[in-house]
């Protein structure tokens, strides 16, 4: 198997690792890890999406979280891994932290959490809580902007009524 005490399940183990008996990886999973001068346990095995994955227990399960469950200790239900190392196929547990998945996208550089960090629209106005309404289709909203905008479309429909008539 992949723990050191050979024939037990990860799942035995993690009660184990919970219960003060520590379970320590076996060389399988240490030959897939490469140490970097950075500190980072590069995966060099199977990845998916980005991820480093590891066959255990009958299925594909994450390398990040198995090291993490088994060096560091349970990951509470609702929370996610977040690599403060931004490297996504680093498994060392003292760069992982378990956060909510909000926090996770917001520290990240998706659309989301550049959007989230952005103080100023497009125009340059301050985007504060005096000066934002929230659309579910367009996210935050500078209110001058978009008082501007409506002003714009009145403004030609009044001007499409003048020609027509």
């Amino acid at each position: 198997g992949l723990w050191s005490t050979s024939g037990e399940s990860w799942r035995r183990q993690t009660r184990w690792k919970h219960s003060g008996r520590v379970a320590m990886l076996n060389p399988r999973f240490w030959n897939k890890v490469r140490f970097t001068d950075s500190g980072c346990w590069e995966w060099v095995g199977a990845k998916a999406h980005g991820y480093p994955q590891i066959w255990l227990d009958g299925r594909t399960q994450q390398a990040h979280r198995v090291a993490y469950v088994v060096l560091r200790g349970a990951i509470r239900d609702g929370l996610t891994l977040d690599h403060l190392c931004c490297n996504s196929i680093c498994v060392n547990p003292d760069h992982l932290e378990p956060v909510t998945h909000q926090v996770n996208i917001l520290r990240g550089n998706g659309m989301a959490a550049r959007h989230a960090r952005r103080t100023h629209c497009r125009e340059g106005h301050l985007l504060d809580m005096f000066n934002i309404r929230y659309s579910r289709r367009d996210g935050r909203l500078c209110l001058i902007c978009d008082r501007k905008r409506k002003r714009q479309r009145i403004e030609r429909g009044n001007m499409q009524t003048v020609r027509m008539g």
